[in-house]
């Protein structure tokens, strides 16, 4: 009787200090070294509706014109259905961002959706429905609406899951209704109760438009405008975790090998592909206050001799706990 108040009585709340170290900033037009400070404060409370909030205010080179704050918000309320773990999940979310000397990057992002888990013996059958609204301030990038539909199948395997997934949905500006797909295959090994790795496959491809474009031709190599200007994505990812239980530490190593190719507007015609890996330590102090330390590495080749760099990161990270 009591099980459903423990269910939906979790609360924490946080906040941590970030400071990151980069030879090549890579936003704002700012591709020089520098540093950026982060106050980053979160709310996770699970009671009657899940809420979940995530803010992130930085300064770049502790320059006032350098500016920006995003914030993420998410509600959620979770449905149980007949069976053990089946459940339903809907779901909200708003994300902003917002620089007071860059308006060009001003944005909302608004999503609404569906999710079902639903046990098929020993399968997990995992669809969901949502909507996005992407809207962008500026007159200059054309806001979007993107209906997608997922379906994931987790497959248990000796000594791992297999999980393949494939969504599709649609980009719809103006009089464009762009489609696009995305097919990814994950596998994951519980190798042990302190270790544990995971190896993914992702293809992405998204159709050129008849006419228009989201971004014009002179945004269409900016960073922030990567997503929207992606034709064909192939990602190969890795993942291990290796938790220290008697030192309350974790040690999680990523890499992420990957190829892009750009729409190919008035004759630019850019390809990338490179690779993303970092290592990251983590202790927890005790119980109010968390230490995080982590270095990457980001090696991008590309057809565009702006995007021939090499992006390297320290970042150290106190998170306090209330």
């Amino acid at each position: 009787m009591l099980l459903p108040l423990f269910i939906y009585s979790y609360s924490i709340e946080g906040v941590s200090f970030a400071y990151n170290l980069t030879n090549n900033i890579n936003g704002f037009d700012l591709s020089g070294g520098g540093q950026i400070a982060s106050l980053r404060p979160y709310v996770l409370n699970e009671d009657f509706v899940t809420l979940n909030y995530n803010g992130d205010f930085s300064l770049i080179d502790f320059d006032p014109t350098n500016f920006y704050m995003a914030n993420n918000v998410g509600l959620a309320k979770k449905l149980l259905l007949r069976g053990v773990g089946n459940k339903t999940t809907l779901y909200a979310g708003l994300y902003s961002f917002y620089a007071p000397s860059y308006s060009l990057y001003n944005l909302v992002d608004i999503i609404g959706g569906d999710s079902l888990n639903v046990y098929l013996g020993n399968f997990l059958f995992s669809p969901d429905a949502r909507v996005r609204y992407k809207y962008f301030y500026s007159d200059l990038i054309r806001s979007y609406y993107e209906p997608r539909l997922k379906a994931a199948i987790r497959i248990p395997l000796p000594y791992t899951y297999f999980t393949p997934k494939f969504e599709g949905g649609f980009r719809i500006y103006g009089e464009e209704a762009v489609p696009f797909y995305i097919a990814e295959a994950q596998l994951y090994f519980p190798l042990t109760i302190d270790l544990s790795l995971a190896v993914w496959f992702a293809f992405n491809e998204v159709s050129y438009p008849d006419t228009e474009y989201i971004t014009p031709i002179q945004y269409v190599d900016d960073p922030f405008f990567e997503e929207e200007n992606i034709n064909e994505k192939y990602e190969l990812g890795l993942y291990a975790t290796k938790a220290f239980i008697k030192q309350q530490a974790f040690i999680e190593t990523r890499a992420h090998l990957f190829r892009k190719r750009f729409y190919d507007m008035e004759g630019m015609d850019r390809e990338d592909e490179g690779v993303n890996v970092s290592l990251q330590y983590t202790k927890f102090v005790s119980s109010t206050l968390v230490f995080y330390v982590k270095a990457s590495t980001l090696f991008n080749s590309s057809t565009v001799n702006d995007f021939d760099f090499v992006k390297n990161d320290l970042e150290l990270i106190f998170e306090l706990i209330f």
